[in-house]
């Protein structure tokens, strides 16, 4: 009896070597042929032709085999790269949305300013309290060119640098762009310089000028406030045309973006119609998976989502028999963003 167990237990311990043995031809084959599908895809996709700033290939494909499941590919394309740079673009020109219109850095240095003015009223109020005195501060107090230069200039600038980003501008007209800006923005330091000067004259000896030396203040002051008015319109029709310019090529990069994504993913379908029966190992009842990093539904808060497309094998055929073409393979997978 006991020879009967033994025999019994050996032809067990037999036919699980057999059976794990037979499992890992299985994988291996799987692997095998898993790796040709890759290269054809990485060549029919054209991601080793997408070198990116590093000079490296930023197109990859990850491949791995679930018993029971079916291969899954991880496909990282350049159209995810594109995608995530102008998610930064949209936040960093974002910035200026934030509660009063500023940025952090602009409104800190702006809250010195204010600081700063305050003080130089303070010390009008002591020094003179005369009315030309007092008059004359706070009229150069109501030239705020911090402000054109904090906001619209601001903008401005970076709505032309989101233009060369998204490529709607050449580098050409980006330098263009640039030195108008600059040109404004040097008007409005030079402007800034001159009310400073009168500031300090008014502070010097505002309270002992003679009649004819305050009507040439005045005067100046006039000059000054109209020149104000013309730099405060240049600078905010400029911030206007420029952001109106770049939220329209936003949009319009986007909507380049999703027809890229759509010819992409078509392009798979088409290779994994023409290729996909190189998996003749894996089983009638599996699937292969495509995993399209970065590549899901937008979504209200700008998280970056996957599309993912679950193909049964049996569809793979059919598709590879004539019976279904790319697009009704398309139709057929299950697909969606997580």
């Amino acid at each position: 009896m006991k020879g009967l167990y033994r025999w019994l237990l050996a032809g067990v311990m037999a036919g699980s070597a057999c059976s794990v043995l037979a499992q890992q031809t299985l994988t291996g084959e799987i692997r095998t042929q898993v790796d040709v599908l890759t290269s054809v895809l990485m060549e029919g996709l054209e991601l080793n032709n997408t070198p990116n700033l590093f000079g490296i290939n930023s197109g990859r494909i990850n491949s791995v085999y679930l018993q029971g499941q079916g291969v899954v590919l991880e496909i990282q394309s350049p159209l995810a790269n594109q995608r995530t740079r102008a998610n930064l673009n949209a936040l960093a020109f974002s910035l200026r949305d934030l509660p009063g219109g500023r940025n952090p850095i602009e409104f800190a240095a702006r809250s010195q300013t204010s600081v700063a003015s305050a003080e130089i009223a303070a010390s009008a109020d002591q020094a003179a309290p005369s009315g030309f005195y007092r008059e004359i501060i706070n009229e150069l107090e109501a030239l705020d060119f911090e402000t054109i230069l904090a906001d619209s200039i601001q903008i401005a600038g970076s709505s032309a640098r989101s233009l060369l980003e998204l490529g709607a501008v050449s580098q050409n007209d980006f330098e263009s762009l640039r030195n108008e800006i600059d040109d404004l923005s040097g008007r409005v330091e030079g402007a800034i310089e001159q009310a400073a000067s009168m500031r300090q004259r008014i502070m010097a000896d505002g309270a002992t000028l003679s009649p004819q030396a305050q009507v040439e203040v005045r005067e100046n002051l006039g000059t000054m406030t109209q020149a104000f008015n013309e730099l405060s319109s240049l600078a905010r029709d400029k911030a206007t045309e420029l952001e109106l310019r770049y939220r329209s090529a936003q949009e319009q990069y986007r909507s380049r973006w999703q027809d890229q994504v759509q010819q992409f993913e078509q392009r798979i379908y088409q290779l994994l119609c023409d290729y996909g029966s190189t998996l003749r190992a894996l089983p009638d009842t599996e699937f292969i998976t495509v995993v399209l990093n970065n590549l899901g539904d937008e979504t209200s808060d700008d998280s970056l989502l996957d599309k993912i497309h679950i193909i049964s094998k049996a569809d793979l055929l059919a598709c590879q028999a004539g019976n279904v073409d790319p697009s009704g393979l398309r139709q057929r997978a299950r697909v969606y963003s997580y």
